[in-house]
């Protein structure tokens, strides 16, 4: 690669004008001199979100496949202008450090929409608003940070939904519209999916999130009953840990970034007629990432198509192979390490113009391959993923003094203080009390001989709403009918 004081020198341009090449970040001017590693970045002018290229090179009875997908540089941009509607659940069965967290989280949202109007509601039994109307996205956080927020029984997750609904639509009917949801999912069994309907009329993306504390990351979850409702929207079902710490402030910006634009093609599939097992890019590709990969095949594939999702909208794209493609794949077939042929490899040679261990101007023994050491060819990206929504779930039972316990008992028993608090006497009758672990989620109260809209019956369900159920009551959901 030269002589003592006689480096050797490289040019490079790119093959469509409008893109740049750069040396370390720098666009790359005239000549240069090889002087150690360098690194040489193609800038593309105007990359699609997911391209690529694709070449089949017969070369006798098999086939080199080789397949390079790229997704662009930048995938996406926060929208302008934006009206923006932030949900946080403040109900029992989230304890005080994850309501700080989802308060931190929500703030790190907003910060990624400057010019936004946004508005803020927490729900528990009730919907509680923080603005009558459009504030900026900085004042509405400020006003989040101030809020002195208190846990509540009741997860009434179908009434915020309706309430983000009706302020959703009133938002100008140009303005993109966003919607974040931040709940443990922990609601009575009547709130589906199906019951809560969708934000097609109000024309908003919703992100509905499933929150936990812990270092800040996003994982999206597509399987499940909960899933197909935000996808609807354009958005996804996300499992969210979330952290209330200063020292997090940062890590938490930066993950909450993916629920302002999308970062990264998930669910990433490569199709193509006999392509070998090593075409299996990994899942989920983030912005600037790529996959090669070089293969033989039985028989030549002229084309394959590329499938991922970019949030919840699908894209897809066509490579077919070429003959330009199948010549500069063909001369970088012999650092694939591929088990070829000497007939396979005069083929390649041949064809693409390369020097190989078949063709001249290579001073080896016959058969030996050109080194491939020092070259790093896996561009691939890493991505994870997670099983159901169910993996994100939080909080612990009380380990009790190991005597038995009897909600139904205790819930009898606090409907009697009820009774004392509203005044009343002995009374008889029926309470169906639903419960999440430790936090009521429905109730009724029917007393013998009361009539509809009876005072007392309100006053003693109004007093059960308030209770608050010890540690004993520790599993996911159960219905209580309790004579009293």
């Amino acid at each position: 690669m030269g002589v003592a004081g006689l480096a050797p020198t490289y040019t490079a341009k790119p093959e469509n004008k409008d893109d740049r090449i750069e040396l370390a970040g720098l666009p790359l001017k005239g000549s240069q001199p090889l002087l150690g590693p360098r690194t040489l970045e193609l800038v593309r002018a105007a990359p699609p979100q997911l391209g690529g290229s694709f070449a089949s090179i017969p070369v006798g009875k098999r086939s080199v496949l080789h397949a390079r997908i790229e997704v662009a540089g930048r995938l996406s941009t926060v929208p302008k202008g934006a009206h923006v509607v932030v949900a946080i659940d403040t109900s029992r069965s989230m304890d005080d450090g994850l309501i700080r967290a989802e308060v931190a989280a929500a703030q790190a949202f907003l910060s990624h929409f400057p010019d936004a109007k946004a508005q803020v509601v927490t729900f528990a039994r009730n919907v509680t608003p923080l603005h009558t109307g459009w504030v900026s996205a900085a004042q509405a956080s400020k006003d989040l940070g101030a809020a002195k927020l208190t846990r509540k029984n009741g997860s009434a997750v179908d009434d915020a939904w309706k309430d983000v609904a009706a302020r959703l639509a009133t938002a100008p009917a140009d303005a993109p519209r966003r919607v974040l949801f931040l709940t443990d999912l922990r609601t009575k069994v009547a709130i589906t999916p199906e019951s809560l309907g969708t934000f097609e009329a109000q024309k908003g993306l919703l992100h509905l999130a499933e929150v936990r504390a812990g270092t800040p990351a996003l994982h999206r979850v597509d399987q499940g009953p909960w899933a197909k409702l935000p996808r609807a929207s354009g958005g996804l079902l996300w499992s969210a840990s979330i952290s209330d710490a200063k020292t997090e402030e940062k890590l938490q910006r930066a993950a909450t970034e993916e629920w302002a634009r999308p970062l990264r093609i998930d669910n990433v599939v490569v199709e193509g007629v006999g392509l070998p097992k090593a075409f299996s890019p990994p899942s989920s590709l983030a912005e600037g990432e790529g996959f090669d990969e070089t293969d033989l095949g039985a028989f030549a594939t002229p084309a394959i198509e590329v499938r991922g999702e970019l949030w919840s909208k699908s894209l897809k794209t066509v490579l077919t192979s070429n003959s330009d493609e199948e010549k500069r794949s063909a001369a970088l077939a012999f650092g694939a390490s591929l088990p070829l042929t000497e007939p396979e490899m005069m083929v390649l040679a041949l064809r693409g113009h390369a020097v190989s261990p078949v063709t001249s101007l290579l001073a080896i023994e016959p058969g030996v391959r050109p080194s491939t050491e020092g070259l790093d060819w896996d561009s691939a990206g890493e991505g994870i993923g997670l099983g159901g929504i169910g993996l994100m779930g939080h909080g612990s039972g009380g380990g009790g003094s190991g005597s038995w316990f009897d909600p139904k008992a205790w819930l009898a028993g606090q409907a009697q203080k009820a009774f004392q608090k509203c005044g009343g006497g002995v009374q008889k009758g029926t309470m169906d009390v639903e419960v999440t672990r430790d936090e009521i989620v429905s109730l009724r109260v029917a007393l013998d001989g009361a009539t509809k809209g009876d005072p007392f019956a309100a006053c003693v369900e109004e007093q059960m709403w308030s209770v608050e159920l010890p540690p004993q009551f520790t599993t996911e959901w159960a219905n209580h009918r309790v004579k009293i």
